[in-house]
């Protein structure tokens, strides 16, 4: 294998990682990142392809030739520009628009659990309020309603009473309940009329998030880490994109990594091959540990920020390797190495996150947190005459590693954040507790 050319695709903290990691490997000679932010400047070249749309980064691509794609954000996915960029004779690392279905339709999801054998929730999709409202009124709380498609992380809701889930159900079908305009309904449901909500058993236990390298039918499994997706301490207030994360996991059982591999990896990856929808890509299962065993809540098809930026930190492996021997269908016999240390990370936020913020905050200290050894990705930043300066919700993550164990590892991100300002920055100060 010579060395790569490489365009990552995306502009929050998970590119800023993918970003760093590969610019460690000796198979890179030129990153690429489309259109990046002020931390992926550190290590590529960021480019901005006219509107950023699939279309305009397929053009782009299709004219610098990178020898390797990295689609980030799943909505390039289910735009279909892996499937463009095959076409065009460029690799891609990620699925085609019919295998990331997995992610952006959960009734979907669910079809492929089913003929795989795989477990996770019981459910039941709705279309209307009317139906919705009848199968509330004899549902034991508390409940889980789910968005079908997309909703950035935020259309998932616990609800723990009838009228909360009535509640939720005219804000997530905003288009069948007068009294309550303007739900969360994701811009693709309206667009194509796919309006479902998914009513799904609770179930209880405690979370934790599978990577998988995949190609084909073939898999290569990373350690475990823990997501926290509510805004406060304690699990507590409105779903975010993820406030911080964690690996490894010590109340994850000791063979959760091959038991997952072995039935929920191979076994969906086995179902959409037969479906003619083979999945080469990152295969993200996210798991609820309960009594019986690990099953599915969901599943992502990309890297998942902010896991990723915890776990990059911990791989012993040329991630560039891996990536490129997924897409050239040679995973056979491959494994992962890892380090044997905790890692965490924890996002910086806009006050008002995940609701309305402001931007344009000046930020401060980042090198005083470097200087304890705290890597730092960027995610919603910019460049301003005034210097680095907020411009999303989620802002930066502080990330640290320890010899000692998860906890010295969080103590460590914790005095790395301590040195980080800007005005209304909120972050959680539980994560990995």
């Amino acid at each position: 294998m010579s060395t790569m050319k490489i365009l990552i695709v995306g502009s929050g903290a998970r590119e800023d990682a993918l970003c760093w990691k590969l610019s460690r490997s000796p198979l890179v000679k030129k990153l690429y990142c489309a259109p990046g932010n002020p931390g992926t400047a550190r290590y590529a070249e960021n480019v901005r392809p006219g509107d950023l749309s699939a279309g305009a980064i397929y053009d782009w691509a299709v004219n610098a030739r990178p020898d390797l794609v990295v689609i980030g954000p799943e909505i390039y996915l289910a735009a279909g520009l892996s499937d463009m960029l095959t076409r065009a004779g460029i690799p891609a690392f990620g699925p085609s628009a019919a295998a990331a279905e997995i992610e952006t339709s959960k009734v979907f999801a669910k079809q492929v659990m089913r003929k795989a054998k795989v477990p996770t929730a019981t459910y039941q999709e709705v279309h209307d309020r009317k139906t919705g409202l009848r199968s509330l009124s004899s549902a034991n709380f508390p409940v889980v309603l789910k968005m079908n498609n997309l909703a950035a992380g935020k259309g998932v809701r616990i609800c723990h009473s009838l009228s909360e889930a009535e509640e939720t159900i005219c804000e997530f079908l905003p288009q069948c309940c007068e009294e309550h305009p303007g739900g969360l309904q994701s811009s693709k449901a309206q667009s194509s009329g796919d309006n479902c909500v998914l009513i799904e058993e609770f179930m209880a236990g405690k979370e934790a998030s599978v990577f998988a390298v995949c190609s084909g039918t073939d898999s290569v499994i990373m350690i475990p880490a823990r997501d926290h997706k509510a805004i406060g301490e304690g699990n507590t207030g409105a779903n975010t994109g993820g406030m911080g994360a964690f690996a490894p996991v010590a109340d994850a059982p000791d063979n959760l990594a091959e038991l997952v591999k072995n039935s929920i990896i191979d076994p969906v990856l086995k179902t959409l091959a037969e479906m003619g929808r083979p999945f080469t890509g990152l295969l993200y299962a996210g798991l609820m540990l309960t009594g019986d065993g690990p099953k599915v809540v969901e599943f992502n098809a990309r890297f998942g920020d902010p896991e990723t930026q915890a776990l990059l930190p911990l791989l012993q492996t040329d991630l560039a390797e891996i990536l490129w021997a997924a897409v050239m269908k040679k995973l056979a016999g491959k494994a992962l190495q890892w380090e044997n240390r905790s890692s965490v990370c924890v996002v910086a936020a806009s006050q008002g996150y995940p609701g309305k913020y402001r931007s344009g905050k000046i930020i401060t200290g980042l090198s005083e947190a470097e200087a304890l050894g705290c890597q730092i990705f960027h995610a919603g930043t910019a460049d301003s005459p005034d210097g680095l300066v907020t411009a999303g919700g989620r802002v930066l993550n502080v990330v640290a590693q320890s010899d000692a164990g998860v906890a010295q590892a969080a103590d460590l991100a914790y005095q790395g954040l301590a040195h980080v300002h800007f005005d209304g920055m909120v972050y959680r100060k539980d994560i990995a507790r």
